[in-house]
């Protein structure tokens, strides 16, 4: 009785230790010829320990990969590859496998989700055509936001101290310079969103020799 007593309250910890990951639902265009065919699933992760799985929730960073992980893998299914059982349950193996290389020391032990397959009209999202960055959307990007540019001697670089100014070539009140993975892409003006610095797109730079390839 204590040996099994034992077992139960071991197992009960046990299912008591693990986290879960819960992401957004996704909806994809399977492999097979015609694009005719879509996969819709809603995924949860199970991992061993529940601190992990909330640090990972609110990574939305970590999330991103996890998710840009996950799409490149189903947009290379098919529906013969996923209608069977065996299919779907290898399906989730390679999920698990995909995401812990994400997760590096985090391995994921289970994926818990329902796996739908239609062959009818996807919603409009779904039907349209793919973006020509499709497997770079959930990329995540750096973004720069220049005030302004100068130029001084190294002997005035020398006298820097608190209070110091260096004058800019930019006028005052000209839109700030908004450059992503350091291309300038866009100006704006500076404003204030919930007591955080942002900035309020005024222009979009057009990327160099669209109009001469149109």
């Amino acid at each position: 009785m204590r040996r099994q007593r034992s077992r139960r309250e071991g197992c009960c910890r046990k299912a008591e230790g693990t986290g879960l990951i819960t992401l957004e639902p996704f909806t994809v265009n399977l492999a097979d010829p015609g694009g005719s065919r879509f996969l819709r699933l809603s995924l949860r992760l199970v991992i061993e320990s529940p601190e992990e799985a909330e640090k990972a929730q609110k990574n939305s960073v970590l999330l991103t990969r996890i998710r840009s992980s996950i799409l490149e893998l189903l947009a290379q299914q098919t529906a013969d590859s996923l209608i069977t059982p065996q299919g779907k349950a290898a399906l989730k193996t390679t999920i698990a496998e995909h995401v812990t290389a994400v997760l590096k020391e985090i391995k994921v032990t289970d994926v818990l989700s329902p796996i739908l397959l239609s062959s009818s009209e996807p919603p409009a999202a779904a039907v349209a055509p793919p973006h020509p960055f499709a497997g770079l959307l959930d990329v995540p990007c750096f973004v720069e936001v220049f005030l302004g540019t100068g130029r001084i001697t190294v002997r005035d670089c020398l006298k820097l101290q608190r209070l110091s100014i260096i004058r800019l070539h930019q006028t005052a009140g000209a839109d700030l310079d908004v450059r992503i993975e350091g291309v300038s892409v866009a100006f704006g003006e500076a404003v204030i969103v919930d007591e955080s610095t942002a900035v309020r797109i005024s222009t979009i730079v057009p990327p160099r020799g669209l109009e001469g390839r149109a």
